[in-house]
């Protein structure tokens, strides 16, 4: 774990608000002139705590108007039916996220589809194929309540 101080979690946070916000204006904001800030976002980078950028996209703007999270069981917990499975989800570009979890299933996917026929197409034609899945819930979102991308960062 990176140890962050006061001024690398503000320039942190400006970032999560704004991945596109110039350093001029990030070092205004945190107290620094500009080169010593984009050092430290330099090093921010490198030492894997800014992972990357990226732009925030609607999926209902872009079609996609179901989004769903569908938790998945696995026959046996082996290392092989392990990898079996991650490796197909790694090959589903529809899959957003995987992510292994605790509790009464296995992994907890995140996905967005046009409708729910597009769904069962994935469910028939792609998850049964799946190497090892034993059960396969999915949840439907009805509506997002709140979406934020930030998170606190621990002092």
């Amino acid at each position: 774990m990176a140890k962050l101080d006061t001024i690398d979690r503000a320039i942190i946070r400006n970032l999560q608000r704004d991945g596109r916000m110039a350093v001029q204006d990030i070092s205004e904001r945190v107290g620094l002139s500009p080169t010593p800030c984009r050092r430290r976002i330099r090093i921010l980078e490198e030492t894997g705590v800014i992972t990357g950028y990226s732009a925030m996209v609607d999926p209902k703007a872009c079609g996609l108007s179901l989004s769903l999270y569908v938790f998945i069981k696995l026959e046996r917990r082996t290392r092989e039916n392990i990898r079996l499975f991650e490796e197909a989800i790694m090959r589903m570009d529809k899959v957003l996220q995987c992510q292994l979890i605790t509790g009464a299933y296995d992994y907890l996917l995140t996905m967005h589809v046009p409708d729910m026929s597009n769904y069962e197409a994935l469910l028939r034609y792609e998850l049964a194929d799946v190497p090892a899945i034993a059960e396969i819930q999915t949840s439907i979102v009805i509506s997002e309540v709140k979406a934020k991308r930030e998170f606190a960062l621990p002092e």
